[in-house]
């Protein structure tokens, strides 16, 4: 502010005939005219005789040594011998004025002008600007700075603060406890050698996120996780870390503040309960075994005797109708004690990670026909039917494994039954929504009451028996709830119940299904990232992208150079050779378009591949840059792999080029 009074103050002296009528009243700070030789005021205005508590008036005549005897810095020397100077020197110093009371001002006075009086003195022109708002800050600025300070020295977790690029700036003295190196040892040693392995790459994972929020102009997110460090006995520790990126007015990453608590106490006694729990799954597999046995006894004992249970060719006996009965009721038993032992085994296989899923195309329809067909086979009983509706929106066709689908919703029929034993079944498949290629989709069981007649249509009493006692029978069985919550969370989903408006419940199933048209996985190629003696130069007007992307490049031993603009990256270009130029296109002072056009009219520059680094871009601007020399894109935001990708296409075709 005080730079554009002066050059407002020295624009009026220049274009006025008379200085001496100069209205400097208009000023914002107060005007002194004092003369050269003598050192008096001959002049000031309302602004600084308001600023002093005196008249204007009160100051004609007084000497400037006489109110102004402490200098905070160097001070013009005011001739005694009549020297006359033609500009005082320094043109800004600091200066305290007496004031009545022994009170004082401190104020920052700067040279303005010079002009004659009206008797050919000359005199010298000071603008004097109060500072007491400017100190009475920074003395708050640093009482606070020194009380932080204080928490920061004497609290037992460790604060500290890190640049953008890693480094460490400050460290309390707690980590000497903590870590056994004191702070000045702690701010040399790289994070690479202050974290464990894996905790450093959770560590540069997360600068690349900040990387990508920077390019986007957006404030990173903060940081919180559990990190493992290294003492300097080389022994490790857990901490629970936290971290807040600091910015400034600019949008640039200032630094980032962060604090670290050991849990090393806490991670010994989660480690405690890993162990029991490692035994209780050893205990639970020594179960499973267990059961996985008694599951192929039951099977091998059922397939021995099942085949005595044909049903004979009727006859007119009169003890056929009741052996009939037996014989009926034999069968069902039979068949579901082996759906059992297959359910035992199945159920094991789950819970010891033994059963696989197979992944292949299948409509959604076959496997209701399926599961229909089944229920008829190993129901309850005929008569308890299974009805299906799909609502409209649901895809027909998946990838995955049909027949298991098949098993866990036939064991969601069998929880529906073992329920309630009254009425049919109705099997409705809704669509929820889609995630990516996955189609969520939720498969409930509801009972439908029967028929009225249906009492007098199925009246036989050898019906009746046998629906009761299968149903009765199995009604505390309770493994189709397991093997079906099993199948269930193998697939993406879980097992659901809730009331219907009766208060019966209503089971549901919700499956992750995969659309059969989506595409396989693609694992990007490990990149060479090895260029010893490459140089490239970075061109950004975004501090810490430049940061970042210097960074980045130099953990690949490549030489890496940053400019703020195009006028900047035209003159390293003509003093420094460079490989390859990442070149940003919206710049102050010259941008990415205009540099390159500079760079290509020498020859010399012709095949040096720039790549500019835009948030936009489609095919015709691509094309229109391209034409101006652009040699490729590189879109914002973007990350290191997709970052080295285009650095190493370019870094090898230029070696090729070289080679021929």
């Amino acid at each position: 502010m005080i730079k554009s009074a002066l050059s407002f103050l020295q624009k009026r002296l220049q274009n006025t005939s008379r200085r001496n009528d100069l209205y400097f009243e208009d000023s914002p700070f107060g005007v002194v005219f004092v003369e050269a030789k003598t050192g008096l005021f001959k002049r000031v205005n309302e602004a600084f005789a308001k600023l002093m508590g005196r008249s204007a008036d009160q100051w004609l005549g007084l000497q400037w040594s006489d109110l102004a005897p402490l200098a905070l810095q160097k001070t013009p020397v005011y001739p005694v011998q009549g020297l006359v100077h033609s500009r005082p020197s320094p043109d800004t110093w600091v200066q305290s004025f007496l004031l009545d009371r022994g009170k004082s001002v401190v104020a920052e006075v700067s040279y303005l002008s010079s002009m004659r009086d009206s008797k050919g003195e000359l005199l010298w022109i000071y603008i004097v600007k109060d500072l007491a708002d400017i100190i009475d800050a920074q003395t708050q600025l640093r009482v606070s700075e020194q009380r932080h300070r204080v928490v920061a020295d004497s609290a037992r977790d460790v604060i500290w603060s890190m640049s953008a690029l890693g480094e460490i700036t400050y460290v309390s003295p707690a980590v000497e406890k903590l870590r056994g190196v004191t702070p000045a040892e702690a701010m040399k040693i790289p994070l690479h050698e202050t974290l464990t392995p894996h905790s450093a790459e959770v560590s540069i994972a997360y600068f690349q996120q900040v990387a990508k929020s920077l390019q986007l102009g957006k404030t990173p997110d903060s940081f919180q996780g559990e990190l493992e460090y290294f003492r300097k006995d080389g022994s490790t520790f857990w901490t629970e870390c936290l971290s807040f990126p600091l910015m400034d007015d600019n949008g640039n990453l200032v630094e980032i503040v962060g604090v670290t608590r050991d849990i090393s106490e806490r991670k010994h006694y989660e480690d405690r309960l890993l162990q029991a729990r490692k035994q209780a799954e050893m205990a639970n597999s020594v179960k499973n075994q267990f059961m996985s046995q008694i599951g192929l006894a039951v099977q091998a004992s059922v397939k021995d005797f099942l085949p005595h249970l044909r049903p004979a060719e009727p006859s007119p006996c009169a003890g056929d109708e009741s052996n009939s009965k037996s014989l009926y009721k034999a069968q069902k038993s039979s068949a579901f004690l082996l759906s059992m032992a297959q359910d035992i085994l199945d159920l094991t296989r789950l819970e010891n990670r033994d059963l696989v899923l197979v992944r292949e195309r299948f409509q959604l329809s076959d496997v209701l026909e399926a599961l229909s067909r089944l229920w008829a086979k190993d129901g309850p009983v005929p008569t308890l039917s299974v009805t299906t509706h799909v609502a409209p929106g649901v895809s027909h066709h998946h990838l995955g494994d049909a027949s298991r689908l098949v098993q866990a919703l036939m064991n969601l029929l069998w929880i529906a039954v073992q329920s309630s034993d009254s009425g049919s079944l109705v099997l409705q498949v809704v669509h929820l929504d889609r995630d990516r290629d996955f189609e969520n989709l939720l498969f409930t069981v509801h009972r439908q009451a029967f028929e009225p007649d249906w009492h007098e249509q199925n009246n036989d009493e050898s019906q009746s028996q046998a629906r009761s006692g299968v149903v009765e029978q199995h009604k505390s069985i309770d493994w189709h709830l397991a093997l079906c919550k099993q199948l269930a969370l193998r697939m993406g989903g879980d097992l659901q119940s809730h009331p219907d408006v009766d208060g019966r419940t209503v089971w549901g199933l919700k499956l992750r299904l995969q659309s059969s048209n989506a595409g396989g996985d693609r694992t990007p190629e490990a990149l060479a990232r090895s260029w010893p003696g490459t140089r490239i130069l970075v061109v950004d007007d975004h501090r810490s992208i430049r940061d970042i992307v210097k960074h980045v490049l130099e953990m690949s031993q490549v030489t890496v150079d940053a400019a703020e603009n195009g006028r900047v990256a035209l003159q390293m270009i003509e003093s420094t050779t460079y490989d390859l130029v990442l070149m940003d296109l919206q710049m102050p002072v010259m941008g990415g378009i205009d540099a390159t056009r500079h760079i290509r009219k020498q020859a010399r520059f012709h095949n040096l591949p720039i790549v500019a680094l835009s948030a936009t871009g489609d095919d015709d601007a691509l094309d229109r840059w391209r034409s101006e020399g652009i040699t490729d894109h590189l879109a914002k935001p973007f990350d290191s792999d997709r970052l080295w990708s285009v650095v190493q296409q370019h870094l090898s075709a230029k070696k090729v080029e070289s080679s021929s």
